[in-house]
């Protein structure tokens, strides 16, 4: 749906998922911004909430298998967005995603893995470090996103049948919002496929 600003898109979309509502088994997700969609939702009975208020950690997938590993790389791959590649960036994201999958959650974060996966003076560390309170204490800027002992993402989507989540920072932001967004994405892929 395209329109200028108050073009009704948002009014359109939701008088839309309102209808869906009354049949069993439709889920909605709404990614929303500046709010707009917060009353709607509410009021046809779904929940609201801001995805920083949210526990995200896009390491806590589960037990140890391919599609797990797939996604832990897909979303590290958005956290690198931007970043000039090196050579041996495959094989420093390979090695993060085998020393994370030797924790188990709680402990399994981008704070306990980033000292001992991403080798000094490289590209990798110097792009993870934005997402992480490193062993001397320093905060990376977004280092409040990922880091959750334990990931809140899937018990939200599972609360109600239509779920918003305000992404204002995150869509404001070119190297926040893609790893943020494919994460959520990959939690509604999982939570789809568990409901069906």
């Amino acid at each position: 749906v395209f329109a200028p600003t108050g073009g009704g898109k948002s009014t359109l979309m939701l008088h839309l998922l309102g209808g869906l509502a009354k049949f069993e088994g439709i889920r909605s997700y709404i990614f929303d911004s500046k709010e707009g969609a917060r009353f709607m939702v509410e009021t046809l009975g779904g929940i609201y909430q801001s995805y920083d208020t949210l526990k995200l950690n896009p390491l806590d997938v589960g037990p140890d298998t391919p599609g797990n590993r797939h996604r832990v790389y897909s979303i590290f791959k958005a956290m690198t967005a931007g970043m000039e590649p090196g050579e041996d960036d495959d094989a420093g994201l390979s090695h993060a995603i085998d020393m994370a999958f030797t924790m188990e959650p709680p402990h399994r974060t981008l704070n306990e893995i980033f000292v001992e996966s991403f080798a000094r003076r490289t590209t990798l560390r110097k792009a993870f470090a934005r997402w992480v309170v490193d062993d001397k204490g320093k905060v990376g800027l977004s280092a409040h996103v990922f880091n959750a002992p334990r990931d809140s993402l899937g018990t939200f989507l599972e609360a109600s049948h239509m779920v918003g989540i305000n992404m204002n920072e995150a869509l404001d932001d070119p190297v926040l919002g893609p790893p943020v967004v494919a994460h959520i994405s990959a939690a509604i892929s999982r939570s789809a496929a568990g409901n069906s």
